[in-house]
């Protein structure tokens, strides 16, 4: 898992093809990314670069309701605020974006993904 994410052990990760598992730990050791450990693996295999997002659960239902794309490189402190632009409404090429799960892009409604 790339640094900068916001997973912790006990939360669920799921991807739009996989239901939510829950993860056992999180290893900060290596420089350059974070590996995280599941108390079970995913029922199909997911594809490297696949877009995961934290889940309520063992479904793919999120933990929260995005409303707004920010600027991908900004990176929010934990328990922080974050002061950024944001845009809740607004058009986006997806091959210019940053991958974004199916399942979080449907809850963005006023944002146009061409």
């Amino acid at each position: 898992m790339a640094k900068g994410h916001h997973f912790l052990a006990g939360d669920y990760i799921a991807a739009d093809i996989a239901d939510g598992q829950r993860i056992a730990a999180v290893n900060k050791q290596h420089a350059e990314y974070d590996t995280l450990t599941l108390e079970q693996a995913f029922a199909v295999d997911i594809p490297k670069d696949t877009p995961l997002f934290a889940s309520e659960g063992h479904n793919k239902i999120p933990k929260v309701a995005p409303v707004a794309l920010i600027a991908h490189t900004t990176l929010v402190p934990r328990e922080g605020d974050l002061y950024c632009a944001a845009w809740l409404i607004g058009v986006v090429k997806e091959e210019r974006s940053q991958p974004i799960a199916k399942t979080l892009r449907e809850q963005l409604k006023l944002i146009s993904f061409i």
